[in-house]
């Protein structure tokens, strides 16, 4: 509650007789303050609140009465630690950054953090309880999103000339002999999710083309740094066509389906179930 409304309830409470109101006072006083009239939800909290100030189980409550339970109110949320422990980190990053990160993933499978800076061309890798950088991939171009394929131990990056990167995740013992190759997208990607049930990499961009890659072909060869034709890894009924820019994907997989966001403001669902091609919306 601002400091106006705290003077404005106070005018309000001390203009009723013996400068105290009772519940339905109190009430009425709340609901004009709130600007909010015939709420029974509002109603029942509002009741709620009058038992709590009134500790002494009188008629009338004051303004001082409400005051006092208000700055309980506000110590109470800030001495209250159960929720949370914050310790601050004794380790630093010592790296040189010349962007802000724009997005980092936890790889569990080898305890590595992965991140790019905005506008930059390096995938960084670092231990994460030392923030040590172990390695990082120089890629060519700028990068506009990345994606870890769970369960298969990749990282896709999209790159600005269209390249869709998958690196093997970083492993010391094969850092000469990891799987490591791209494939070229019709469309410059800006956003894509991976979606571990259908084992399917959505990607969109700047046509409004959605593409599925089916990501269980990533068993089935020994890739080592090459070229793929983007056919070979494009999932049946691909690409989805749509004419605005596309600025986010993310899946939703209570109702197994695929929202995106576009350029026009517009929100469209897209059902995975079966077919992988139908729009609802």
């Amino acid at each position: 509650m601002t400091t106006e409304n705290l003077v404005v309830l106070k005018e309000m409470v001390e203009h009723h007789k013996g400068k105290a109101v009772n519940l339905q006072q109190f009430v009425k006083c709340m609901e004009v303050i709130l600007g909010v009239s015939d709420n029974k939800e509002l109603h029942s909290q509002l009741v709620d609140n009058f038992s709590h100030i009134n500790t002494k189980g009188k008629p009338t409550i004051t303004f001082n009465d409400i005051a006092n339970y208000l700055m309980e109110l506000s110590n109470d949320v800030r001495t209250d630690k159960t929720s949370f422990s914050y310790k601050e980190s004794t380790q630093q990053d010592t790296t040189i950054h010349y962007n802000y990160i724009e997005r980092a993933y936890y790889v569990s499978n080898c305890d590595e953090l992965y991140f790019h800076e905005q506008s930059m061309k390096i995938v960084r890798v670092y231990d994460p309880l030392t923030l040590n950088k172990k390695h990082e991939y120089y890629l060519g171009n700028p990068i506009t999103c990345l994606e870890y394929i769970e369960g298969y131990d990749f990282i896709t990056v999209a790159l600005t000339n269209r390249d869709l990167m998958f690196i093997e995740t970083y492993n010391p013992s094969k850092i000469d002999s990891r799987k490591e190759f791209k494939i070229r997208c019709p469309d410059s990607t800006l956003s894509m999710k991976y979606v571990p049930r259908h084992k399917r990499l959505f990607t969109g961009g700047l046509t409004g083309a959605i593409y599925g890659w089916n990501m269980n072909l990533l068993d089935s060869k020994n890739y080592t740094i090459q070229e793929l034709t983007y056919t070979s890894f494009l999932a049946e009924g691909f690409p989805w066509i749509e004419k605005y820019e596309i600025s986010v994907i993310t899946d939703i997989p209570n109702f197994d389906e695929l929202l995106t966001g576009y350029s026009d403001g517009a929100i469209r669902c897209w059902s995975l179930k079966v077919t992988f091609n139908f729009i609802i919306g």
